[in-house]
């Protein structure tokens, strides 16, 4: 989403249910996204700090896939900015911000939802 938009996670979760945008594992289909009037997705082909920058620039947050403990199954966070010379996240799972060095500094995919 863009960073001036307002909307809480529970607001963006009943959207996403409304329009079927996870299927039956809880996975997002991100394609699926592109169905919600004002909204769009950007799966992104590659991986680089350069696109991850460009789209926090652009004001946009991008979502990413790490892996848990750097090792572990992928999971996606949301980096929302940086500090110190590393990103900033929010963790679904976890009750305050994390650093991208705490998933080992790997990013393995890299989406954007945003409005139109």
């Amino acid at each position: 989403m863009e960073s001036g938009d307002e909307m809480t996670p529970g607001e963006l979760n009943r959207l996403f249910t409304e329009y079927n945008v996870y299927d039956r594992e809880g996975n997002i289909q991100w394609s699926t996204i592109d169905n919600i009037n004002g909204y769009s997705s950007q799966v992104y082909s590659g991986v680089s700090q350069a696109e991850i920058e460009q789209c926090l620039t652009a004001g946009h947050y991008p979502i990413v896939r790490v892996r848990v403990n750097a090792v572990g199954n992928f999971h996606y966070v949301l980096i929302v900015g940086t500090k110190d010379g590393d990103y900033v996240c929010m963790d679904p799972l976890k009750d305050e911000l994390t650093r991208l060095s705490q998933y080992g500094g790997r990013v393995y995919a890299v989406r954007v939802v945003q409005t139109d």
